[in-house]
Order: C-alpha cells, then sequence, then structure tokens
C-alpha cells in the first residue's frame, strides 16, 4: 500500500498549494483522465521552462528544501474542481498529480464522474488489476462484484471509506506514461467535505 500513502501525501501537498484560490480559466477541462491535456502535449520528461510555457495559468513553487519544484494550478467548472501538480526532478517534469472534487451533496455528478475516470483509465491503460474497498475500520476489502453498482453504493454511503484501484505493475499509456494507482474517497479533507478522486502519472524511466 506503499503507492496509496505516497498517493494521499501528494494529495495533501496539492490541497495546500491550491487552497490559495482556483484558477481564472474559461476553458473547460476535458473529459476523461487528463482534464488539463498534459499527458498528449508530452509534458512528462520535458524540460520545465519548456513545459511551464505550454500553460500561463500554471503556478511554480520552489516548496521546502529537498522537496524540489512543483507547477501546480486549479480550476473549477460546473461544480467540480480539478487540482493538478507537476513534479520537477533535474530540470524536468519527472510527474503530474491530478485531484478532482465534486462536492458531497453532488452524488449523481460524483458519481458519474467517477465512472468516466475509471473508464477513460481502462481504454488508455487497460483492465484494472485490483479493486479494494477501505473503510473507516482500515480493512482491504476486495471488490468482487459490479464495479458501477459498488460505485453508486460508495456515493450513497455516510461512512467514510475509500476505493483503490490499482494497474498492473508497470502499466504504460500511449505517450510512454506509467500509471498504477488511483484512490477515490469521500472522506473530508482539509475542511472540503465531498468525493475525491486521485491519481499520478509518472515518466518512465
Amino acid at each position: 500500500m506503499k503507492k496509496i500513502a505516497l498517493l494521499l501525501s501528494c494529495f495533501i501537498c496539492l490541497g495546500m498549494l491550491t487552497a490559495c484560490g482556483g484558477g481564472s480559466e474559461k476553458i473547460p477541462p476535458a473529459a476523461g483522465a487528463d482534464p488539463f491535456g498534459y499527458i498528449e502535449q508530452g509534458v512528462l520528461g520535458m524540460e520545465e521552462g519548456q513545459a511551464a510555457a505550454l500553460d500561463e495559468n500554471l503556478i511554480r513553487d520552489e516548496g521546502e528544501p529537498g522537496e524540489g519544484v512543483i507547477y501546480y494550478k486549479s480550476v473549477d467548472w460546473e461544480k467540480i474542481r480539478y487540482e493538478v501538480s507537476l513534479n520537477v526532478a533535474s530540470g524536468r517534469i519527472e510527474k503530474i498529480f491530478y485531484s478532482i472534487h465534486v462536492d458531497i451533496d453532488q452524488k449523481e455528478q460524483a458519481a458519474d464522474k467517477i465512472k468516466e475516470l475509471i473508464s477513460d483509465c481502462e481504454k488508455r491503460y487497460g483492465a484494472v488489476a485490483e479493486s479494494i474497498l477501505v473503510p473507516a475500520s482500515g480493512e482491504h476489502l476486495p471488490i468482487t462484484g459490479s464495479m458501477e453498482e459498488e460505485i453508486l453504493r460508495f456515493c450513497d454511503s455516510t461512512d467514510p471509506q475509500e476505493i483503490v484501484l490499482q494497474w498492473p505493475l508497470g502499466t504504460q499509456g500511449a505517450h510512454g506514461e506509467l500509471f498504477s494507482t488511483m484512490v477515490i474517497s469521500n472522506r473530508e479533507f482539509d475542511g472540503a467535505e465531498g468525493f475525491w478522486i486521485s491519481y499520478l502519472i509518472a515518466a518512465a524511466q
């Protein structure tokens, strides 16, 4: 579960960065798992300056000593918040971290967005290898039934829980990116109740 811990750590850092305000963009985020088009633009592995020039709304943050440079932004669109960070290592973009938030009272919209993201990831990266439900107790319960039914149940539940979806180790997309884990949560974060969908895309080494 180290990948889940890494995702949650990225989620906390990104939430702190974007809490200062949403973006001012007028262009709607795209449907699917790459709402800002960074994967398609080949940002992973790109030099920092070149990547930053692609999007004037990215904000540069040098972080704490040893953490490295991060570019981030957030966009609110139709009651959904899209947050992203680009992590820099050795002068190049090494990782893209997406986090998407839907308000707690928008259960149908949350279910539709979750299904849309999973469907797009399966088109990009193949079938999910393992589906796990993590309730407040911390147990890891394999999901064996219909994923669509599980998502609807999850969105209706008032109990804090997460769904963890894992793809086979080393899974690569059409642009050479590595993808392995998506975490879907209905837990409150930083005072904001809602549904959070988080995932990390990394450059191939």
